[in-house]
């Protein structure tokens, strides 16, 4: 799945409501290189719908791949059902 994204945000849709638990507030992220990121994630609601703000290791992962707003991310996940890890590459 690719996502697009805001450097701090991501989108609530069914991926995210699908593979990320709603009983915590941070996950974790693999990079293509094998370096585990802890994200953390706050439900934001407003006008534009449901999304997640995102920060922890989001944004040291942002500066060292160079994203900006807009880049495109693929986010994956190991298995359907409530992940602690997922997976992600530029």
């Amino acid at each position: 799945m690719v996502l697009f994204i805001l450097v701090q945000t991501l989108s609530y849709d069914y991926f995210i409501e699908s593979f990320l638990s709603k009983d915590t507030n941070q996950f974790y992220l693999t990079d293509h290189t094998g370096i585990v990121w802890r994200i953390t994630k706050t439900l934001v609601r407003s006008r534009k719908g449901m999304h997640y703000i995102i920060g922890g290791g989001w944004n040291k992962y942002s500066k060292l791949r160079h994203l900006k707003e807009g880049s495109g991310v693929k986010i994956g996940a190991p298995n359907k059902g409530k992940n602690e890890f997922l997976f992600v590459t530029v």
